[in-house]
């Protein structure tokens, strides 16, 4: 399942919708308390430059679009 921890108040990411986000990528890690393990992947790295996507057109994997569906 998902969880927000903090919500926003813009509009509903839905499928077809063109968002930009910056974003982390964690190794699981069941020897760290929140599970993140090494980092593997980020926007800002060095410098903050956000993911652009059109949602459902797959130009991401899966599980990364099914993580934004949903917010705002």
């Amino acid at each position: 399942g998902f969880v927000d921890l903090q919500g926003g108040t813009g509009d509903e990411a839905v499928t077809g919708m063109r968002v930009s986000v910056d974003y982390v990528g964690w190794l699981y890690s069941t020897a760290t308390s929140d599970n993140k393990g090494n980092q593997f992947d980020g926007s800002c790295r060095p410098t903050c430059n956000p993911l652009a996507v059109t949602l459902g057109a797959g130009q991401v994997i899966r599980g990364f679009e099914q993580g934004i569906l949903g917010m705002r």
